[in-house]
């Protein structure tokens, strides 16, 4: 179909259809528009909240300046009311010194060898003005103190003012002032101006205290332990406290010194009224953290203060200090006997399976580690190295000492016997490797705290005579029966005491 003879009206695309085509069009360009206007708009936000808060941090840096700025020039303002007012004052007193040796010497003398009159004195100490800021800048007039001029040096120097203005700690490495005051100026005549010279000094220059309060618990544990003392020095420690001797509350703590808490029933009964009162007293010590008032905390700190204190005591007593072979050695001699009760408790353990009679559950309390008698060899006792191998054919063999619970029933005491005895029989079977077990010796029991029966204890194994003193009592033992007509072997009980077999 040509052109000329197209026809609108014969056109498949009607008005209305091209209306809403030209509609959509524009809602799709405005979709695809919305989302880059939103993100420019956006940015110029960001853009504009970044550059107000710099402006504000900027302010704040000026007016900190400022007043940083401010604060330092009235410190030097001050520091310039007080060197104008000292000034004056020294001024006023050279005057003075002046005036008195011209009337009472002359004008071309001076009296090197006689002080000023007694009522002079009294006029000279000097006074403190108060002198307006602006006269720092006003010259004054000064005449000449004596004939023969006094070199006085400066009692602040030009270089370390400006770090005391500027509040910071300062060392002044020359002569100190009162000490320069008084090799120069005459001490009768210038009295007042020293103690005043020296006072401003000491307030410009003095160190600054620092807080002396514990701020941890091993301190606060340190001191406390000297105020429950009643000391104020550990410089000068008590004599050691009877064990035996009772605490009477309100008195001053008391301590074994050569026992630890553990070791002395005394030292652990201060030990725990120690805690207590510490964590009572803690406000005392408001700079330690309150976590660290714990029982566990304290008594770990206690123990270190302890062993210092101790040490301390210990040196002051005049004994010297305990070596490290010293301790090594008593803890391998502390080592030799629980393992010398270990291989005894072995061996009867192992006996008694050999004797049928003994296997009765009445008597495992006997066949315990706390239950064996401790062996010493004599060489410990004498204060002499045990060596393990001895030389046979140079030093005779040594044998050991057995000291015996003195609380031991004689039932308890036959039922040892019979184990060792069936030990020794299975023994004399076996072939004997080395020199052989050594030979045993009975010594003197155990005294003191050692030689008290331990709680739960069955009542066959005291004897009558523990059983009927008056510090033990039937609570403290198992009442547990024994059936003694099936084990005749040991026999009936007795309140003959031997030693220990």
């Amino acid at each position: 179909m040509s052109l000329t003879n197209w026809n609108p009206s014969s056109s498949n695309i009607s008005p209305g259809e091209a209306g809403s085509s030209s509609l959509h069009d524009n809602s799709a360009n405005a979709s695809l528009v919305a989302p880059e206007a939103q993100f420019l708009a956006d940015l110029l936000r960001s853009i504009q909240s970044n550059r107000d808060a710099q402006e504000a941090e900027r302010n704040r840096r000026t007016e900190w300046e400022a007043t940083v700025e401010a604060r330092y020039k009235a410190r030097i303002a001050e520091m310039d009311i007080r060197f104008t007012s000292m000034q004056q004052q020294i001024d006023a007193l050279s005057k003075a010194i002046s005036g008195k040796d011209a009337s009472s010497v002359g004008p071309s003398a001076v009296s090197t060898t006689s002080g000023p009159p007694a009522p002079a004195s009294s006029s000279l100490t000097p006074t403190r003005p108060s002198v307006p800021a602006s006269s720092a800048t006003a010259p004054r007039p000064h005449q000449p103190l004596l004939s023969t001029p006094i070199n006085r040096p400066p009692l602040f120097s030009l270089t370390s003012a400006p770090a005391s203005m500027l509040g910071k700690r300062t060392r002044d490495r020359g002569v100190a002032p009162d000490a320069i005051i008084l090799s120069s100026m005459n001490r009768s005549t210038t009295a007042g101006l020293t103690e005043y010279q020296i006072e401003e000094w000491r307030k410009l220059n003095g160190k600054r205290k620092k807080d002396s309060r514990p701020t941890t618990i091993q301190t606060a544990t340190r001191v406390h332990l000297l105020r429950v003392m009643g000391l104020h020095s550990d410089k000068e420690l008590p004599a050691s406290h009877v064990e035996e001797e009772p605490f009477v509350p309100g008195t001053p703590v008391r301590w074994v010194w050569d026992k630890t808490p553990k070791q002395s029933a005394h030292n652990g009964r201060m030990k725990e009224l120690f805690i207590s009162d510490l964590q009572t007293c803690r406000i005392i010590y408001p700079l330690v953290p309150g976590e660290d008032f714990t029982h566990a905390v304290i008594d770990r700190a206690f123990d270190q203060a302890f062993v210092t204190l101790r040490q301390k005591a210990r040196a002051q007593a005049g004994l010297a200090p305990e070596t490290e072979e010293q301790r090594l050695e008593r803890k391998s001699k502390r080592a030799r006997r629980a393992n010398r009760k270990k291989i005894k408790l072995a061996h009867r353990v192992a006996a008694r399976a050999l004797v049928p009679a003994l296997k009765d559950k009445a008597f495992d309390g006997a066949l315990e580690l706390g239950m064996m008698s401790s062996e010493s060899s004599e060489s410990e006792a004498e204060g002499v190295e045990d060596g393990e191998n001895e030389d046979d054919d140079a030093t005779p063999q040594k044998a050991f000492r057995i000291r015996g619970l003195p609380w031991r029933s004689q039932r308890l005491k036959s039922l040892y016997a019979a184990l060792d005895m069936a030990d020794e029989q299975e023994l004399k079977n076996k072939p004997k490797r080395g020199t052989g077990r050594k030979e045993r010796r009975a010594g003197p029991d155990k005294e003191g705290d050692d030689a008290l029966p331990p709680k739960g204890l069955s009542g066959w194994m005291l004897s009558k005579r523990l059983r009927n003193a008056e510090h033990v009592t039937l609570e403290d033992c198992d009442a547990s029966m024994v059936d003694w007509s099936k084990v005749p072997e040991l026999g009936d009980e007795s309140d003959i005491e031997d030693n220990e077999e």
